[in-house]
């Protein structure tokens, strides 16, 4: 993967609000995507 920052858009407090949403629910201690898929694909089938 690869990524490049560009400083040509436009940035807003909904931008910020996303950023710190995705920090609160991942970056302190919740469980990852994949943990959260598998168990979702297996509450379906039990």
């Amino acid at each position: 993967m690869w990524s490049e920052w560009q400083d040509k858009g436009r940035r807003t407090p909904d931008d910020a609000a996303v950023g710190y949403a995705l920090a609160a629910a991942f970056g302190t201690g919740a469980e990852p995507m994949w943990k959260l898929t598998l168990d979702a694909a297996l509450s379906l089938f039990g």
